[in-house]
């Protein structure tokens, strides 16, 4: 499969214009209303993401991330550009194409598109604020509810939102996004909101973006959608009955057709990928058990316990159950080494969404009185007593007793960048100048410490330079190679202890530019 922006362009012009044709053939319109807590709810986000975003990459939209994660999705995204090549995995990298894509007019050196990769980082943070608000919003029917639910926007965007930013994990946090508005629509599915007609081809898109987003979601989000499309079905009428092998079908079965030719057939039979190996292959990821959702479980129980007495079951209260039993499984996989903890602690990302979602219905559909605060306040000392004192699990998941998670997100947010703007304009002055003149690679060696500059580096340029990578090649093969291979062009940071390794044979090159952080050389 082939990516092409001028046939996404028309596809996306035709599903428009065919809308309003109906719409105008039909004499029915849309209306919309603007409220005044929407005009202050987008405010709200605005600012706290801004905030954040100002923090994390300043106001360069500097490279700052934790880990070299976000220069893999931002090279999938320059390959889908460039080539047209799509990853089994793409809808991150699809809508990052696109977005960065508006921005190609408009830039002078391409190298220079990664501020529009991150710049989409902070819309994807900023949009997962409005995805908490309308899983929230059909709750707030008091002021004071209102305030408490746009304290709890801000309050969720600097948690896991903001976790998911530093650490560059573009695809989850956009599959976390995708499960909070697929839960929204099965909630008015659930409640006759919306048509049959119009339900069904939405969830099936919603359930193949998850599945094309981030895969290893996609079993629990598909088994969870199902019992509550289930349940929909009991309620209003018999389910063993043709009726319901229709709706499943209509639902399920094209994306589950695609998620087996391009998750299942072009990842791991393909690439020859074991699903047991890569599913316990680790990586970096903050971890923490459960103080970050100690102030918001009692409100979960309560809320849950309001849908069991009312028998009013909601699409969120199923979801929070079923992920919740998700979760416990992955801690028994990863207990018994057969998941990695890096894996296991992904599913956190979207408990976050859900356990913040579940406190408004709570406050909002309980009489209040004394001893239910006591209960709650209750509740919230003991559970933080026990994360503190008791050793729940390993020490490496010992966190603060409550919300450790806003500690550890601010600590990163202040640090040194990833990069200067002098290193980057070693890599501007590569692809303005010297790409177009040779047919060969220009490598940029580093050490292995720095190897997340190597992986930005092939991402902006469109190299492959893996033979010439310092931690699989020692010197003297890759000078060989350098000879062999006539490459005309190498480049070096001066901070970086492999320009050491090379000085006295650097020493009978010509230096071509020069920077503060590094310098071109050319081969003679």
């Amino acid at each position: 499969m082939k990516f092409d922006i001028l046939v996404y362009g028309i596809m996306d012009f035709l599903l428009g214009a065919l809308t309003i044709i109906k719409s105008w053939r039909i004499k029915k319109y849309q209306n919309y209303k603007i409220k005044l807590n929407y005009i202050i709810v987008f405010f709200v986000i605005v600012i706290v993401g801004s905030y954040l975003a100002y923090k994390e990459f300043s106001i360069n939209l500097n490279i700052a991330y934790i880990m070299s994660d976000p220069a893999v999705h931002f090279r999938n995204a320059m390959d889908m550009i460039n080539n047209g090549t799509v990853s089994s995995m793409c809808f991150a990298s699809t809508n990052n194409a696109l977005f960065i894509s508006m921005f190609i007019p408009v830039v002078e050196n391409t190298v220079n598109l990664y501020r529009a990769f991150i710049l989409s980082d902070i819309v994807m943070l900023m949009l997962s604020g409005g995805v908490i608000y309308i899983l929230i919003e059909r709750y707030m029917n008091k002021r004071v509810v209102m305030f408490i639910g746009l304290l709890l926007v801000g309050l969720y965007m600097g948690g896991y939102p903001l976790n998911n930013m530093l650490f560059g994990f573009n695809y989850l946090g956009m599959c976390v996004s995708l499960i909070g508005v697929l839960i929204y629509f099965l909630e008015r599915f659930y409640n006759l909101e919306i048509t049959d007609k119009l339900a069904f081809p939405i969830l099936s898109m919603f359930f193949l973006s998850v599945s094309l987003c981030y895969s290893l979601f996609s079993p629990a989000v598909w088994i969870i959608g199902a019992f509550i499309i289930a349940k929909r079905i009991k309620r209003d009428g018999k389910l063993l009955s043709l009726n319901t092998v229709i709706v499943f079908l209509t639902i399920f079965l094209i994306p589950t057709i695609l998620t087996i030719k391009f998750c299942f057939i072009d990842f791991f039979v393909s690439n020859g990928v074991n699903f047991t190996t890569q599913v316990n292959a680790e990586g970096g990821i903050y971890i923490n058990f459960v103080s970050n959702f100690i102030l918001f479980l009692p409100f979960v129980v309560l809320s849950i316990y309001i849908c069991v007495k009312k028998k009013e079951n909601t699409a969120l209260s199923f979801f929070i159950i079923g992920w919740s039993i998700y979760i416990v499984i992955s801690h028994l996989l990863r207990i018994n080494n057969i998941m990695s903890t890096y894996y296991c602690f992904k599913s956190y990302y979207v408990w976050w969404l859900l356990c913040i979602a579940m406190v408004i219905p709570s406050i909002s559909n309980v009489t209040w009185n004394y001893k239910r605060i006591i209960a709650i306040l209750a509740s919230i000392v003991v559970l933080a007593s026990i994360t503190f004192i008791v050793p729940i699990d390993k020490p490496e998941f010992k966190n603060n007793p409550l919300l450790d998670i806003y500690s550890y997100n601010f600590s990163y947010l202040n640090r040194t960048r990833t990069f200067d703007e002098y290193s980057i304009d070693l890599y501007r002055y590569i692809n303005a100048n010297l790409k177009d003149t040779t047919d060969q690679v220009i490598p940029f060696i580093t050490s292995f410490g720095n190897y997340g500059r190597t992986y930005w580096y092939e991402a902006m340029l469109g190299y492959d330079i893996s033979e010439f990578s310092s931690w699989n090649f020692d010197t003297s093969e890759i000078i060989q190679r350098l000879k062999d291979e006539k490459i005309e062009y190498v480049g070096f940071f001066y901070y970086d202890e492999e320009y050491l390794k090379y000085e006295e044979f650097l020493s009978h090159q010509k230096k071509v530019f020069e920077t503060p952080s590094g310098a071109i050389y050319k081969l003679v």
